[in-house]
């Protein structure tokens, strides 16, 4: 429910656009009515439009489905991103693609990026994965794990371990260790 799926019928324009699966699991189609979409693949979707549409309107009817957009997958960004929220998939997504979609870090995003899967799923327990900020910035493929539906993506807060600089100094203030120190 809510994908949108392409839909191409070769040589029939005013049939080919694009089609938001209903909240039911159909999807309106000009001709046929509602067609179910839930619970097949592109693949099976064509096939059976390929079989109504030839059966009693179109003569070797050629028909492609995609999936646009999958509405129905969304994840949860939160804590210090700068925009945290629900974010929807739109095919395979990794962490820094939806991290950029929340519009990256805070200012006060600590080091630690926790991915948490499969919640509340009753058929299997939950992990989490529990990524640096640092590697995933630097370019680490293995930290910059693919999210799934359903996941929860924390950005952690940095520690409140902070220095001050008083004076006469161009930028007196608050400053936080970005590195261990002794």
């Amino acid at each position: 429910p809510r994908d949108v799926l392409g839909i191409t019928v070769w040589g029939q324009s005013d049939l080919s656009r694009d089609y938001t699966v209903d909240p039911d699991g159909f999807v309106p189609f000009p001709l046929i009515g509602r067609i179910m979409a839930v619970g097949r693949t592109p693949k099976e979707l064509a096939a059976h439009l390929t079989e109504v549409l030839g059966k009693d309107y179109l003569v070797n009817p050629q028909v492609s489905v995609t999936v646009k957009e999958y509405l129905s997958q969304k994840v949860q960004v939160l804590g210090a991103a700068e925009r945290p929220g629900v974010y929807y998939l739109t095919g395979p997504t990794s962490l820094l693609d939806i991290l950029s979609k929340a519009g990256g870090f805070a200012s006060p995003a600590g080091k630690q990026v926790l991915l948490v899967r499969n919640h509340g799923a009753s058929d299997s327990p939950g992990s989490v994965l529990r990524l640096n900020l640092d590697k995933i910035q630097a370019g680490d493929v293995s930290e910059n794990a693919r999210v799934r539906s359903q996941d929860i993506v924390i950005v952690s807060k940095a520690q409140e371990y902070s220095y001050f600089v008083f004076g006469e100094v161009t930028k007196p203030g608050a400053y936080r260790f970005d590195k261990e120190t002794n």
